[in-house]
């Protein structure tokens, strides 16, 4: 009779789901309710500023290490509020949403981690969501 195999368990935890904020003051409007969000949620909060523009986002947010930043950025800071969203479920993603616009705290550039983007920098990771935002809420006609 044949031996059964156990799968072979993963002996790393899973990543906490996180909140990575840019440009986003400290008590703030928008910082109080992400902060009231990730205590309710047990999400981390991972604050960022312009030193972090040419690090790998997968660095910042604390899921590994990239071996190669695959899109660097050594451009001037943003002065937008930015929200990476790493790690969430989409009950925890559609109530962080939720949060902003029912408390009024709109962050206008919000991003999901997703496998292409981990090892961008957290530069280019905003300047292109900054580019599709713009592209998609300012058209021209």
């Amino acid at each position: 009779m044949p031996r059964k195999t156990r799968k072979k368990q993963s002996s790393r935890a899973p990543h906490p789901a996180s909140l990575l904020l840019y440009g986003i003051e400290l008590d703030s409007p928008q910082d109080r309710t992400l902060t009231m969000l990730a205590d309710s949620l047990s999400l981390r909060l991972v604050r960022t500023n312009g030193e972090d523009l040419g690090k790998p986002v997968m660095d910042l947010i604390g899921f590994g290490t990239a071996s190669v930043c695959t899109k660097p950025y050594d451009g001037p800071a943003f002065h937008v509020p930015f929200l990476l969203m790493a790690g969430l479920n989409e009950v925890q993603q559609n109530r962080v949403l939720s949060a902003l616009r029912s408390n009024q705290t709109p962050i206008d550039l919000k991003a999901v981690l997703t496998e292409t983007n981990r090892k961008w920098s957290l530069g280019a990771l905003i300047r292109e969501v900054a580019q599709e935002h713009l592209a998609l809420h300012h058209k021209t006609t």
